[in-house]
């Protein structure tokens, strides 16, 4: 049907344009492949990100275990990642 539609619009107005447009097996490929590409890196970022959560998550449970363990305030001691170990908190007046 469309192909009939064309035959009879094209001498009314030969600047109309094709009804659909394919494109080459080449191009489709290539947005195929770009396509796949993007979700393959959008599933690499979920898995990278749900990693970091869970780490997260050990690393502040590791670390509270150990302000339990050794009955260290928070409020008095901050953990300090640079040197790996609580500090007293200086309280200026």
């Amino acid at each position: 049907m469309p192909n009939e539609i064309e035959e009879v619009v094209k001498p009314l107005f030969p600047e109309a344009k094709k009804l659909v447009i394919e494109l080459e097996d080449a191009e489709k490929l290539a947005l195929r492949e770009v396509e796949n590409s993007y979700l393959r890196a959008v599933n690499d970022a979920t898995r990278v990100a749900q990693a970091m959560e869970q780490l997260k998550a050990r690393y502040t449970a590791l670390l509270k275990s150990y302000t339990d363990k050794y009955a260290i305030n928070p409020a008095t001691h901050a953990w300090s990642e640079l040197s790996a170990r609580f500090e007293a908190i200086e309280k200026k007046l």
